[in-house]
């Protein structure tokens, strides 16, 4: 939840889902220190404001000294909590297992929605490998390609907006180890 520092809103739900993604994958969760800070200059939140925040969430935060992790000067507050990240092979066999063990779940891997109708008595979807689904409903549970499918189906599009990410793959020293970052609230890097 913090992440989200101008929806408190938005910051209690991914709280609640939180709990709720740890109790049910708890063999793919696992916790590290995180860094959040808050940059001198071009934030879009104040130091005060992502304190007032973290406290109003009840989060537990160690505040630490800036120039520890940043270069002097550039970060006026520095939040240590700890944080988990997900090992997503563990997921996946996880939830592939669960998929495999449903008689009523038919999995299409490699396969797109190339057409669609849509009504109030059911839908259909063709796919891509030649075959129909005829269905009651669709739950389009996408991600960056949720306006590509809608197109395909006649739906309007969400008025949603993306921002190109670079990652970039290393390794840092035995004393970084263990150790995130993320720098708030603009343009900003998270490590």
């Amino acid at each position: 939840g913090l992440h989200y520092p101008r929806s408190i809103l938005t910051a209690r739900e991914s709280l609640g889902y939180y709990a709720k993604f740890r109790e049910r994958f708890p063999s793919a969760v696992f916790d590290f220190q995180q860094i959040y800070a808050i940059s001198r200059h071009n934030s879009k939140t104040s130091p005060q404001d992502f304190q007032n925040f973290v406290n109003r969430l009840g989060l537990d935060f160690e505040a630490i000294e800036p120039d520890r992790y940043f270069n002097p000067g550039t970060v006026k507050l520095a939040l240590k909590v700890v944080e988990p990240t997900f090992d997503a092979q563990i997921l996946r066999r996880q939830i592939l297992n669960e998929i495999k063990s449903e008689a009523n779940i038919k999995l299409c891997l490699d396969t797109a929605v190339i057409g669609g109708k849509l009504s109030g008595s059911g839908s259909s979807l063709s796919l891509s490998n030649g075959s129909k689904i005829e269905t009651d409903g669709i739950v389009i549970s996408t991600y960056a390609g949720i306006n590509a499918i809608r197109h395909t189906l006649g739906l309007q599009a969400l008025p949603l907006s993306f921002e190109l990410a670079e990652i970039i793959l290393g390794s840092v020293t035995p004393d970084m180890s263990g150790v995130g970052f993320t720098v708030m609230d603009g343009p900003f890097w998270s490590m």
